[in-house]
């Protein structure tokens, strides 16, 4: 682990173990960031990646807390991969 790494892939790496999980959470935080599950996961998306706020707090965060639980299965469905069917 490097010493100036970033806030958020400190953290993945130490809640993940694995470098493709920690990349395939930062791909669905950069879709969010577009707003698909609304304006607070958007800006919740962009304020992890740019490392304004850090993962480990964010359920706590009187900001992005509410915003979370709300919004999270509207963010699973906005990144799940879309199946196809025949």
């Amino acid at each position: 682990m490097e010493r100036n790494e970033p806030p958020l892939d400190r953290d993945l790496d130490a809640m993940t173990g694995d470098p493709r999980v920690s990349r395939v959470v930062k791909e669905s935080l950069d879709r969010l960031r577009s707003g698909l599950a609304g304006p607070e996961i958007a800006e919740m998306a962009r304020d992890l990646l740019a490392g304004r706020i850090e993962l480990r707090g964010l359920a706590d965060s009187p900001i992005y807390g509410d915003a979370l639980y709300e919004g999270i299965e509207p963010a699973f469905d906005a990144v799940r991969p879309k199946r196809e069917t025949t």
